[in-house]
């Protein structure tokens, strides 16, 4: 007895030109079986009865044709065979013409990601310097600067020394910090970001601080070995700020019409000079706000407004601006480095003039280093300490990090 689905399964190959030699004996061999079998393949296959195939097929003892079969010859339209050679030339051309473009593409990009350059944010802040305290009346003065820096000709991940500070940028922010030398001189520093987006600033003691479009920014950096019973800021815009809890150092905030003591929070400030009116927004913790009349204490999603110097603070509650800071903060990822490249970031980051690295110890392996993620914020002396294990130690002389087991 035939097998009618092995039957099926030939005629659906043989419609997809993929019998094999064997497969089509078989085929040949039922289609000698019986008149009916051979008038169904010189219908099926002839060019001039195509149209016609599919009727005879479907009159062959119906009941006994299973679905895979019927399914199969419905993909195959009713129209001569000419129509569908050239269908298939055309559609071999097409498939060629798109094999050659995806490769053309791919050699293309292949021979120019390296001399591609990432772009980078916008950050168009102007730093002046001036010796000495910065007073608050002189933040938006140039007068007596004596050296100014724009951060757009910063290079990404490259430590400058600005007067007695160090400043790196990364991307859309720039860290600032002491110089790793002693210094003996006092000097302020104003920072006015004239560019159309935030940009932020990250200090040692961890104060974080978005500067918004047309806001200015100033605070006084001291010898070493001063000690300073608080930090002062002085604000002649829109500014976002994160400060880390001091007791011992509390931060103050300056502008035009108010002060804010603060111990440890996230809060906003706005007070453009052009403007009527100004606010601070508490979002975490506890801050003062004063002027020269009165004092008050804001909790947590409170705001204040006062119009002058001189007038009242009045307090409101709910109502504050999302806090949304324009970027996260960006860490250090060696987890894909060897020692090598990850040891030329850090140099690049502080401002280091060179590494000396032990005999024997692996520089190829990635993530040999640290597996993690760590603050660009940190402290260098921070950094190696969280880097030094029993095999791999780093130490810090004379601006060269070494690296022993």
């Amino acid at each position: 007895m035939v097998d009618i689905d092995r039957i099926s399964e030939l005629i659906v190959k043989k419609l997809e030109d993929s019998l094999t030699i064997e497969e089509a004996k078989e085929l040949q061999d039922w289609i000698d079986l019986s008149p009916i079998h051979q008038r169904f393949i010189e219908v099926r296959f002839s060019p001039e009865a195509l149209a016609a195939g599919q009727k005879v097929l479907w009159e062959m003892n119906e009941r006994r044709l299973d679905r895979r079969m019927k399914d199969s010859l419905k993909r195959y339209p009713v129209f001569s065979v000419a129509r569908i050679g050239y269908a298939r030339r055309l559609s071999r051309y097409i498939a060629v013409t798109a094999v050659v473009i995806l490769v053309a593409g791919s050699i293309f990009w292949w021979m120019n990601r390296s001399s591609r350059q990432p772009v980078l944010p916008s950050v168009d802040v102007i730093v002046y310097l001036k010796k000495g305290d910065m007073r608050e009346e002189d933040i938006r003065s140039v007068a007596n600067v004596y050296s100014e820096l724009s951060a757009s000709e910063m290079k990404n991940g490259k430590a400058y020394e600005v007067g007695i500070a160090q400043m790196v940028r990364q991307d859309a922010q720039i860290f600032i910090r002491s110089l790793p030398d002693p210094v003996t001189d006092t000097v302020g520093y104003s920072l006015y970001n004239k560019g159309p987006d935030p940009v932020q600033f990250f200090f040692a003691d961890s104060t974080r601080i978005e500067l918004f479009p047309d806001s200015w920014l100033s605070f006084t950096m001291y010898p070493s070995g001063t000690v300073v019973d608080k930090k002062v800021y002085t604000v002649d815009g829109e500014v976002l700020l994160d400060v880390s809890p001091n007791m011992n150092r509390p931060v103050i905030v300056k502008s035009r019409r108010q002060k804010v003591k603060v111990i440890g929070t996230q809060f906003g400030l706005r007070d453009f000079s052009k403007e009527d009116s100004s606010a601070v927004f508490l979002y975490q913790g506890k801050v003062a706000v004063s002027n020269t009349k009165e004092t008050k204490i804001l909790s947590p999603n409170q705001r204040t407004v006062t119009r002058t110097l001189s007038s009242d603070l009045q307090v409101y509650l709910g109502d504050l601006p999302p806090i949304r800071w324009s970027s996260a903060e960006t860490v250090f990822d060696f987890s894909r480095m060897n020692l090598d490249s990850a040891m030329h970031q850090i140099a690049e980051w502080y401002g280091i003039d060179s590494v000396k690295i032990a005999h024997g110890i692996d520089r190829t392996t990635p993530g040999i280093v640290l597996c993690g993620t760590v603050g660009r914020k940190v402290s260098l002396a921070r950094l190696l300490m969280s880097l030094d294990r029993d095999n791999m130690h780093f130490s810090l002389q004379n601006k060269i990090i070494f690296i022993t087991k």
